[in-house]
């Protein structure tokens, strides 16, 4: 059965079968389950809303990834399946933020692979640790997501600031290019089409 929407000058109503199963009573409110809640906005939404509530779900083990392959397997066919699925297969419990699974997104939608979250590296002779949000093994090419305000609080945020300047120099140092981006960074594409070109000529072959 197929449901029908319906717009609005201010909102889209999706009207969709639901099976009494994907229900549960939370607080004596009955809602959907978490599995169909992100199935329904992964269908709904573009990937850089609903990656982040999936990979929020998984780090917090809300939902595992056997429901969430489950969720990809049994939507063929229907309104904004192919969208939901690129979804469901980009979800990745180890990304720490929005703006990391923002990235990922963003790497997907400029066709640029190979990026592994959450990478450490020892990057001086007395064992200082680096542990990155992207890396690229065969390019050698660092990704920082980095949110501008944990840099604005006082005397605290300025010492963080020379610690990250610290690590980055400590990476170039080891031969790799680092991209240090900003929340706004996410949204320009002409950032990602560089990424994808410094990747490219990088890349061995």
């Amino acid at each position: 059965m197929r449901g029908k929407s319906l717009a609005t000058e201010k909102r889209i109503i999706r009207r969709r079968a639901v099976d009494d199963s994907d229900f549960v009573i939370i607080d004596g409110i009955r809602v959907t389950t978490v599995a169909r809640t992100l199935l329904d906005v992964a269908l709904d939404h573009p990937m850089d809303v609903s990656v982040p509530m999936i990979d929020h779900a998984l780090r917090s083990g809300l939902i595992d990834a056997g429901a969430v392959i489950g969720l990809a397997d049994g939507i063929r066919g229907r309104r904004g399946a192919k969208q939901a699925r690129w979804a469901l297969a980009l979800a990745d419990p180890a990304r720490e933020s929005p703006a990391e699974s923002i990235c990922a997104v963003r790497f997907h939608e400029h066709g640029i692979e190979g990026f592994e979250p959450q990478i450490s590296f020892r990057i001086d002779a007395d064992g200082t640790i680096a542990r990155v949000d992207f890396f690229h093994r065969a390019a050698q090419v660092v990704v920082e997501v980095n949110g501008e305000i944990k840099y604005s609080d006082g005397d605290p945020g300025a010492a963080r600031a020379r610690q990250e300047r610290q690590r980055e120099f400590g990476l170039r140092n080891l031969g790799h290019h680092v991209f240090q981006l900003g929340w706004p960074d996410l949204f320009r594409p002409g950032v990602f089409r560089h990424i994808a070109h410094v990747v490219s000529a990088r890349s061995p072959g």
